[in-house]
């Protein structure tokens, strides 16, 4: 998923909308276990104080940049919401051109 999402910008429009429409189906099921996935995973790289960046925690940065750049209102408007802000904004957080 983190390596198509990579790639975001050369899809076709149609393709962007299939993407987000599964991570908005089935009340954002699908977004959920992501979020909750990525705190296990952090939540697991900081008690085992891990120096290193956790290449895990990479492929959700890359993820969620990628969902964002899907540029669809209705994933961006639950990316953000109180929901999901916490998990999204941790993701990204992980930008290796930032650390």
């Amino acid at each position: 998923m983190a390596e198509e999402l990579k790639n975001v910008n050369m899809m076709e429009p149609q393709a962007k909308f299939d993407i987000a429409e599964k991570f908005l189906d089935n009340d954002q099921l699908n977004l959920i276990k992501l979020g909750e996935l990525f705190d296990d995973i952090e939540a697991e790289s900081y008690k085992n104080n891990k120096e290193i960046v956790d290449e895990h925690l990479l492929c959700f940065f890359y993820i969620y940049k990628g969902l964002i750049s899907l540029n669809d209102n209705r994933l961006l408007e639950t990316l953000l919401s109180n929901k999901f802000f916490m998990q999204t904004f941790g993701a990204l957080e992980w930008d290796p051109d930032a650390l």
